[in-house]
């Protein structure tokens, strides 16, 4: 695999391997413009899934991603791999995730009352919802056009995060 540094950031050329902790991708918002995401580890139950980062910046190349892009997201969820596995999330670079382990959600077994195992159950969101958040959350799209007015309101990791410049119906 050939190496170029960016930053910190190790180049990804060759995608034959499997994803690892702190792969880079890019999601297209359209035809010029990605916003960035991070994987960080597949869940393999309730869902087959992967727990993934998004954050706010747009880029129009994989040459403009800068390490202080992926300081804060504005977004943690458990997303289905489809966008990752056929490479419609195209994995640039890989860095060390910035984020605290502890940060990530728990999607592990709890025990109830019964002494039985239980999956935590949490929402899984499919990659095309996911690109029709980021890319209403950049100005693209309608923020509010989903069945529940505040569906994009309730992905963002705090409300603050929601941007003035959106589109509203």
């Amino acid at each position: 695999m050939q190496k170029k540094h960016i930053m910190n950031f190790i180049s990804k050329t060759n995608q034959k391997g499997t994803l690892e902790s702190g792969d880079v991708f890019l999601i297209p918002l359209d035809e010029d413009r990605y916003s960035i995401g991070m994987f960080h580890k597949y869940i393999e139950k309730p869902l087959y899934s992967a727990i993934c980062s998004f954050y706010p910046s747009v880029v129009l190349n994989e040459n403009e991603i800068l390490e202080p892009m992926l300081a804060k997201p504005i977004s943690i969820k458990l997303a289905t791999p489809h966008g990752l596995e056929t490479k419609k999330w195209r994995v640039v670079a890989n860095c060390k995730p910035k984020l605290d382990a502890k940060a990530l959600p728990d999607y592990s077994y709890r025990k109830t009352l019964f002494k039985r195992k239980k999956p935590v159950m949490e929402k899984v969101y499919g990659d095309g919802n996911i690109r029709k958040f980021l890319k209403a959350y950049h100005g693209l799209a309608l923020w509010n056009s989903m069945h529940d007015p505040e569906y994009f309101d309730k992905m963002l990791l705090d409300i603050r995060m929601k941007p003035n410049n959106l589109l509203l119906e």
